[in-house]
């Protein structure tokens, strides 16, 4: 699993600012289909090393739920990070407090894996 974790966090260090991928896109692009739940175990770790140089700036933030909607609970601390970080982005208005679930939000914001 650490071999896979350090794939993970890799080509969420790709994901551009201003973009934004989910769980599933990074299994599939990493040729491991069903295995969503295991990248989001590889970023649920990360909160135990959070002063790992290499893991600091690592853009986590970019990665969200297939349905286009943050895993955290709404309005947890998590959660409240993740949307600020979001609008620094530009990926989230400042007039909006979440992410939206139009089609044109996801072709707009979703990173591109297939075409590197």
């Amino acid at each position: 699993m650490h071999d896979f974790c350090e794939m993970v966090y890799e080509t969420i260090a790709a994901v551009p600012k201003g973009k934004i991928t989910t769980y599933k896109d990074i299994a599939d692009c990493l040729g491991y289909p069903g295995y969503a739940r295991q990248v989001a175990k590889c970023l649920s770790s990360l909160a135990k090393h959070p002063n790992k140089k290499q893991y600091r700036n690592l853009p986590w933030h970019r990665v969200i739920r297939s349905d286009m909607k943050i895993a955290f609970p709404l309005g947890s601390q998590p959660y409240n990070l993740q949307i600020k970080k979001l609008r620094a982005d530009g990926v989230i208005p400042n007039t909006t407090k979440a992410l939206s679930s139009s089609p044109s939000f996801s072709i707009k914001y979703r990173a591109n894996f297939s075409n590197p």
